[in-house]
């Protein structure tokens, strides 16, 4: 390999920023919420996790499958332990559909697959599909 330095500098720069992330504001309703991008295996994790070929994919699967995304990525992890302890949801991801409307959900996960640039083609349009009236 004629660029081995090159390349073993990329996986040390990898490696170093491996747990960086940055936050980006997000107004639903009168609430701005801190949103937090993936870590590079969270993005790893998320990339693997879609499904080839998702024809019958609906909303619900998608909101589903992104839940511990959203959950981590607007840290809600203090506000679901008190509305559990309270009795107001089941369990910790609960939180989510107990906060926002179902709009506001797809808007959310929108966002943060924009933010972490991995907008891949086929959720961006289950995404636009499912916020169609």
């Amino acid at each position: 390999m004629a660029n081995l330095d090159k390349l073993l500098k990329r996986i040390e720069k990898n490696k170093e920023t491996a747990n960086e992330t940055k936050i980006f504001p997000l107004t639903i309703g009168d609430d701005t919420f801190d949103v937090k991008t993936m870590t590079r295996s969270e993005k790893r994790d998320f990339i693997y996790a879609q499904e080839a070929g998702k024809a019958n994919m609906t909303a619900g699967d998608i909101i589903k499958k992104m839940k511990p995304f959203i959950y981590k990525a607007l840290n809600l992890k203090e506000l679901a332990v008190k509305a559990k302890d309270a009795g107001y949801i089941n369990s910790y991801y609960d939180v989510i559909e107990a906060l926002f409307e179902p709009e506001q959900i797809i808007e959310i996960i929108a966002f943060i697959t924009e933010i972490n640039n991995v907008s891949d083609k086929d959720i961006t349009e289950d995404i636009e599909q499912t916020k169609k009236p």
